[in-house]
């Protein structure tokens, strides 16, 4: 079933265009990437999709409904949204902030349920920070945090979970052990996984389908390992890349151009 569906969307704030016509797809059950050079509207798109901007034309919907058409608390319900580089300033344990994904599913006012705190500390068992739960989140490392907020997706129950760059200064161990986590959201529980990237590798390897962007357009989308071709990382990156492959995986070289 079709989770998500962009059609021709562009935004642009004062005397700029961020992204231009933009239009892609994710289906329940796959990762899909958005990789570009900087500056290509990645973030932009990402954040138009969770509602934090409002698109100034074409449509976004979620199983044939517009996103605008949809309430606050049962977007909530659909979709989960983790933003890039949170560090949490307040101390809060890393059980609070997993309980603040259940916040569409309590009374404005009221208490946290029973269940609630169960979904939560289950959550955290899944993302293997059961040990955490009750330190504070402003002690965790990187990589911790940007699985702690995806344990606050997971609790959101959300079908569809949107990440901007959550391998953002993180070592190759927790990158991969994020992707492999979130792969196995979309191949066990059927989610679909919206997912920035800048490691062409990981999107390569880890990503069913890629929209690859460059100064705010689509240069392609489709298939990932169609998206990554010679001809299209030198068109968005100005960079020639030769393949290699290792244990059944492809990999890019890149060939720097003075």
């Amino acid at each position: 079933m079709l989770m998500i569906s962009v059609d021709g969307v562009s935004f642009s704030v004062p005397k700029k265009n961020i992204i231009k016509d933009i239009s892609f797809t994710a289906n329940n059950g796959e990762m899909t990437g958005i990789v570009g050079p900087n500056g290509a509207g990645k973030t932009t798109l990402l954040r138009c999709i969770a509602k934090i901007n409002k698109v100034d034309s074409g449509s976004i919907t979620i199983e044939n409904k517009d996103i605008y058409e949809i309430g606050f608390k049962d977007y909530a319900k659909l979709v989960s949204f983790c933003p890039s580089n949170v560090r949490f300033d307040l101390d809060f344990t890393c059980l609070d902030v997993v309980l603040m994904g259940r916040y569409s599913s309590k009374n404005r006012f009221g208490p946290y349920s029973g269940e609630d705190y169960e979904i939560a500390k289950e959550a955290l068992l899944k993302t293997d920070l059961e040990e955490h739960t009750d330190d504070l989140a402003t002690n965790l490392s990187s990589g911790e945090t940007q699985l702690l907020l995806i344990a606050r997706a997971i609790a959101q129950n959300s079908k569809i979970i949107l990440l901007d760059e959550p391998l953002a200064n993180l070592d190759i161990k927790n990158s991969i052990y994020i992707m492999r986590f979130l792969k196995k959201l979309c191949t066990d529980l059927k989610m679909s996984v919206v997912i920035v990237l800048h490691d062409l590798n990981f999107a390569l390897n880890f990503c069913d389908n890629l929209l690859l962007m460059n100064a705010g357009r689509a240069i392609d989308f489709q298939n990932s390992k169609k998206v990554l071709k010679k001809e299209n990382i030198l068109k968005a990156y100005g960079i020639d890349v030769n393949f290699t492959k290792f244990n059944q995986n492809e990999y890019i070289e890149f060939n720097y151009i003075d």
